[in-house]
């Protein structure tokens, strides 16, 4: 796998920013992501969405396989989604 893409839907009373991070074995490398966020006007304020990424490895190479977790950490705590690169 070349790339790890997610899209979160974002309830309209969230409050505060949120920190997402892909954590497992990436492998050697940096790696680069790409936003790709959604906002809508709501109640007269600009609100977001959606939170999304697109996550790719700089050196061109498929990530490891192996477990992986999608870490959210918002003011109200952290959650860990798994998933598995095959």
């Amino acid at each position: 796998m070349r790339e790890i893409a997610f899209v979160l839907a974002l309830e309209q009373d969230l409050a505060g920013p949120l920190d997402v991070a892909i954590a497992g074995p990436v492998g050697a490398g940096d790696t680069q992501a790409t936003a790709c966020n959604a906002y809508s006007v709501a109640g007269g304020a600009l609100r977001q969405t959606q939170l999304g990424s697109s996550i790719v490895r700089l050196d061109g190479k498929p990530f490891e396989a192996g477990s992986y977790w999608l870490e959210i950490k918002s003011s109200s705590g952290t959650t860990k989604v798994p998933f598995v690169v095959k």
